[in-house]
């Protein structure tokens, strides 16, 4: 193992984090991993882990980042798979920048004031995307007659309201939306934007390199995490989206691991939101052939590292554990379900190389199952 660069991996005890210990890990690194809001972790029983550390929240982890420099005198690599960590680590910018390197929009605040989803909206429309209409307001003051129906109800700020997200076809429907969130922070309710599919571009920006060599094609979802999809070469997207993704970044000067949403419509996409931070996706993008935060590391560290990009095979990949549930909703018939899973060449979970993380999932998911029979 490769001991020369150590990566600090920060985030929840969630798939996402254990897909980035696997993406260093499977370059032939062990990762330092703190995981908060958790006393243990099936993540940290990965050959990949190093060491582990739990913390009870996110602003303790990033606490713990600052004082292993002070201790070590390194600079680590950081990788926050929460918008909750990016935000953090942005606003603690001015301290943090001189001891790792972490995803940045050049000064403190700038990745946070662009978390508003309205900002980003806004911005978008200026980088050549198409958006769809929005209202912005807290939930008692949204003027439910003035709205398009069905509509689309989500946080403004992911940071404040996580992905609680809704479609309304009435005014009813939007009421009753509304009142499920946060009454001291704003909503953004938008027109409804009849979908083919939602897809995600990926990409990595740092300095002058921008690095966009795939997108994820969503097939399923669950609370707005994708759990089953396809991903795709760059070279199959409209390049006028690409050039409005590369904008989009530029005008943030957002420097880091990133994800932007939109909607496929016609010959059309839609602005739906940006990630700045890794997103859950980025791992098919790895078993695709582009490992985006091991590049991440390698450019972040030596600015004359000139990344050899090939182009990424399209692949399927499934969340295993969180895409059965559209089995067991009756969404999804098991022998359909079975053959989708042994034709997706990325798992999430499964792997025979780091068998103890899904062996550990797995049974708790059993446990889920069987109370779940059992209320029936």
């Amino acid at each position: 193992m490769n001991h020369t660069s150590k990566t600090i991996i920060i985030g929840t005890n969630h798939h996402n984090t254990l897909s980035m210990v696997r993406s260093f890990g499977e370059e032939g690194q062990k990762v330092i991993l703190f995981i908060y809001g958790a006393k243990s972790s099936y993540i940290a029983c990965s050959i990949y882990v190093e060491k582990v550390s739990f913390f009870p929240s996110a602003s303790a982890a990033i606490d713990a980042v600052s004082s292993y420099f002070d201790k070590s005198g390194e600079k680590p690599v950081v990788i926050a798979c929460s918008d909750e960590v990016s935000s953090l680590m942005d606003k603690r910018y001015d301290e943090l920048i001189t001891k790792c390197y972490f995803f940045n929009a050049g000064e403190a605040g700038r990745i946070t004031t662009f978390m508003d989803k309205q900002k980003q909206l806004e911005l978008a429309k200026e980088c050549g995307f198409s958006a769809p209409s929005s209202i912005d307001a807290l939930p008692e003051d949204v003027k439910t007659e003035e709205v398009n129906y069905p509509c689309f109800v989500k946080p403004k700020v992911s940071i404040y309201g996580g992905k609680n997200i809704a479609i309304c076809r009435s005014k009813e429907e939007l009421k009753t939306a509304l009142i499920k969130y946060n009454p001291n922070y704003n909503v953004l309710v938008q027109d409804y934007i009849q979908k083919e599919y939602e897809i995600v571009v990926l990409g990595l920006s740092v300095g002058d390199k921008m690095i966009i060599s795939g997108f994820i094609q969503k097939h399923r979802e669950e609370r707005g995490g994708t759990t089953y999809s396809t991903v795709r070469p760059i070279s199959e997207l409209n390049q006028h989206i690409v050039e409005a993704c590369k904008k989009l970044i530029g005008q943030i000067n957002y420097q880091g691991l990133w994800g932007i949403e939109c909607i496929k419509q016609g010959e059309d996409y839609f602005f739906l939101e940006l990630n700045m931070r890794n997103d859950a996706t980025t791992y098919a993008m790895k078993v695709a052939g582009v490992n985006l935060p091991y590049l991440y590391q390698l450019v972040v560290k030596s600015a004359d590292y000139e990344p050899d990009i090939k182009s990424v095979r399209t692949i399927n990949s499934m969340v295993e554990f969180n895409d059965f549930n559209f089995v067991l909703k009756r969404k999804i018939g098991l022998l359909k379900w079975i053959d989708e899973y042994k034709g997706a060449e990325c798992k999430y979970f499964h792997s025979n190389a780091d068998p103890l993380p899904c062996k550990l999932n797995r049974k708790e998911y059993i446990k889920f199952l069987r109370k779940r029979i059992l209320r029936f």
